[in-house]
């Protein structure tokens, strides 16, 4: 809308309608879903293969037992204060 500051025209924005979070909300979700520009189906296909894994509750095997744990960290030894280096 425009109206008249000291004789000059001058645009001002008028509010028509009460906020909207959720549609604010969305927009930003799409964006950053665009620019992400994931594969849904390799998603999809990878998380299929997960839930064919043996899950938490089922036995293990001797073999996975007895499987020595990851190391952690670039240096793969120490505690957390001197494996940085």
């Amino acid at each position: 809308m425009t109206r008249f500051h000291k004789g000059f025209p001058r645009r001002e924005y008028i509010k028509t309608r009460p906020r909207n979070d959720a549609l604010d909300c969305r927009v930003y979700a799409m964006a950053a879903f665009a620019i992400l520009n994931m594969n849904i189906n390799r998603l999809a296909d990878r998380m299929a293969q997960q839930k064919t894994e043996p899950e938490a509750g089922e036995p293990m095997s001797v073999a996975e037992m007895q499987r020595a744990p990851a190391k952690r960290g670039r240096g793969g030894g120490g505690n957390w204060a001197t494996g940085w280096r």
